[in-house]
């Protein structure tokens, strides 16, 4: 299975109108893995920020946690 490997919100267009159709860019990473890979990815750069000022690196936020509807 092809898997983009580097899934994000910024490598994610989604038509205004409904968010429900939308289109990945950016396949520079992509390459044999499960699917679940991707799914992994997401949520790793939804809830942490790898530019965090404040230390180490890096940090998750609560608040980006993704919701039950979500």
């Amino acid at each position: 299975m092809v898997s983009h490997n580097d899934i994000q919100e910024c490598n994610i267009i989604a038509k205004h109108e409904n968010n429900l159709e939308f289109t990945v860019i950016d396949f520079e990473y992509a390459s044999y893995n499960p699917r679940s890979m991707d799914i992994a990815n997401y949520i790793n750069e939804t809830i942490f920020d790898n530019a965090h000022k404040g230390g180490s690196g890096v940090r998750g936020y609560v608040e980006n946690f993704m919701s039950d509807q979500e």
